[in-house]
């Protein structure tokens, strides 16, 4: 009970058996509607033959271990925080339509200490995401101002911060879940309106949900539209 309100914030071991039946249970409990938030901060290291392992008490995990214990996950949107060395070797292994993965380094660099206490990435990371760092100061890393700090701009604003010698790293698979989603999963959809208009030059919008009418694409033109929720293509629409 690390905060002292009367819960235990530890509830299993960091073990690989103990992970699997967590994993096994949240199978049973999360469908593909549902948002899975995993963030790892313990250390990393490397095996005899530069192998990229995840250090649990006592053990190792591999990347292939990892992900099969994400896999078992059904969910649209899973995103994926890793602040241990190493850890950007663990994207491509993890890399599957509906994740948004961020790592602190890349997968031969260490992760740095910010000082005595905490990880340079995540700590400019957790502050990005709780809107002040630990010392009570205030953060802003809501680049566009619309009131949330998607997974995007929290990677943007640690990656700006960090001044250690260390490269993080970010995908998004499905380009927009990162665009979209935050630490309590996909903010609420806006519709943005694309009306009345005759789109003469090579363009395109990213939305949660995009209504296109009365429309006209003309001059030899494409128009692409990204969203993370839906498109509508209603009456007046026309492609020359």
């Amino acid at each position: 009970d690390l905060d002292g309100d009367g819960d235990d914030d530890v509830q299993y071991p960091a073990t690989k058996s103990a992970m699997s039946q967590v994993f096994n249970t949240l199978s049973t409990i999360i469908s593909n509607d549902d948002y899975l938030f995993v963030y790892t901060i313990d250390h990393g290291t490397l095996s005899e033959t530069g192998q990229v392992l995840l250090c649990l008490w006592g053990e190792y995990m591999t990347t292939t271990e990892f992900n099969t214990e994400i896999n078992k996950i059904h969910s649209d949107d899973i995103n994926i925080i890793m602040g241990q060395c190493y850890s950007g070797g663990f994207v491509e292994p993890l890399n599957k339509v509906g994740r948004v993965i961020t790592t602190a380094c890349e997968a031969d660099e260490v992760s740095w200490v910010h000082n005595s206490l905490y990880d340079e990435f995540v700590y400019h990371w957790t502050a990005a995401v709780y809107g002040e760092d630990p010392y009570g100061n205030p953060v802003n890393a809501d680049s566009n101002n619309d009131g949330y700090v998607t997974m995007a701009e929290a990677y943007n604003y640690a990656t700006i911060h960090d001044e250690m010698p260390e490269h993080p790293k970010f995908v998004s698979n499905k380009s927009y879940l990162g665009q979209f989603t935050t630490l309590l999963g996909m903010q609420p959809c806006n519709t943005i309106h694309i009306q009345n208009q005759n789109i003469t030059t090579n363009s395109g919008v990213l939305g949660c949900k995009v209504q296109v009418s009365n429309t006209s694409i003309t001059n030899g033109a494409s128009y692409w539209i990204l969203t993370a929720s839906e498109t509508t293509i209603t009456q007046g629409f026309k492609v020359e």
